[in-house]
């Protein structure tokens, strides 16, 4: 559906998405199990716990940050896998071998990470120790 509606006429064949041909050759995409984005989920919703825990009191804002996290987690990864397939599809599906996919893995994680940090203080959260009413010592 979506490569539909940005006009890219690619086929998906179970989890393979067959791109038009480059230079005569074959020029598919193939998701592996691994690459489902599951270990991306699982490393943004542990973010979205550590934050969670070191800076909300209260258990709804906690769950909220943590579902947050997962929706994140789920748009950046949608992202990724759009961003990497218009790559194959422009340059070949060797070219999203490597060094780009592995950076496109490590920015969803970077780009959560800082949606959830942005979402602290909109959540009206604390950032700072709180203070004790003590007086500084001179």
């Amino acid at each position: 559906f979506v490569f539909d509606v940005l006009g890219l006429p690619i086929e998906q064949q179970g989890n393979v998405l067959a791109l038009p041909p480059v230079d005569g050759k074959p020029n598919n995409v193939g998701v592996e199990d691994a690459c489902s984005g599951i270990r991306s989920l699982t490393a943004c919703v542990f973010a979205g716990s550590f934050l969670a825990a070191v800076f909300v009191e209260s258990l709804g804002r906690k769950i909220i940050l943590v579902l947050a996290a997962m929706m994140l987690a789920f748009l950046t990864n949608l992202g990724r896998s759009l961003f990497l397939t218009a790559w194959a599809y422009r340059h070949g599906h060797q070219a999203i071998e490597g060094a780009v996919h592995d950076i496109a893995g490590y920015a969803v994680l970077g780009v959560t990470v800082l949606g959830l940090l942005c979402l602290l203080p909109i959540l009206n959260l604390r950032l700072a120790a709180p203070e004790t009413g003590e007086a500084p010592a001179p």
